[in-house]
């Protein structure tokens, strides 16, 4: 059986739109993470998602290198481990990011963590 589309979360209650902050992990998964943030970047509604934070946890398979360069370019947010911190460590690094951010005026309504094999296929 189908179940219901679920559509993104609506909280109207406020003067602005519910903004979503991404955090993922990663170690040693540079194909897969270059595909999510292409879905996620080019596939969700523009606007939606206000932060992606990419944890990597010191891959050596070029993963840190594509990372960095997004980063520079402004198109995520990089926290790069020197040493493999682990799945949990690395979302709690990544939620604290955006906690930090919240702090500084920047706040995100919702956090999406997920993972690098995920793939972003539609806009809902």
């Amino acid at each position: 059986m189908d179940e219901p589309m679920v559509p993104w979360p609506n909280l109207d209650c406020c003067d602005r739109p519910t903004s979503v902050g991404v955090v993922v992990v990663n170690w040693n998964t540079r194909e897969l993470l270059g595909r999510l943030l292409f879905g996620l970047k080019r596939v969700v509604e523009p606007g939606t998602i206000t932060e992606i934070v990419v944890v990597d946890n010191a891959s050596d398979d070029g993963s840190t290198e594509l990372a960095r360069s997004l980063a520079d370019a402004g198109v995520i947010r990089l926290i790069a481990n020197n040493r493999q911190r682990y799945h949990g460590s690395g979302l709690t690094q990544g939620v604290n990011l955006l906690a930090e951010l919240a702090r500084d005026g920047d706040p995100v309504g919702l956090v999406w963590t997920l993972d690098t094999d995920i793939l972003i296929l539609r806009s809902d």
